[in-house]
């Protein structure tokens, strides 16, 4: 269940190709690649996901969506 574990920390912060765009973003294995961290760390045993962010980009807010919706508690600070 998730939630018991411990949180796992993500830095989504890193610019990456292209105006405006963050590496979180960059696609990896049919997701962004925040998604894909995200989920590898609930799959290692942790609790809960923290995305250390600089902005909040619609994309990212997005990809954070989609992991709520999967039952996965994320957040950003």
């Amino acid at each position: 269940m998730e939630g018991d574990g411990p949180t796992a920390l993500i830095g989504a912060y890193e610019p990456g190709p292209g105006p405006g765009g963050l590496r979180a973003l960059l696609p990896l294995a049919g997701m962004s690649v925040v998604e894909h961290q995200a989920r590898r760390a609930i799959e290692a045993g942790a609790g809960r996901v923290l995305l250390l962010i600089d902005e909040a980009p619609a994309e990212l807010v997005e990809a954070i969506g989609r992991l709520r919706h999967d039952g996965i508690q994320a957040g950003m600070a």
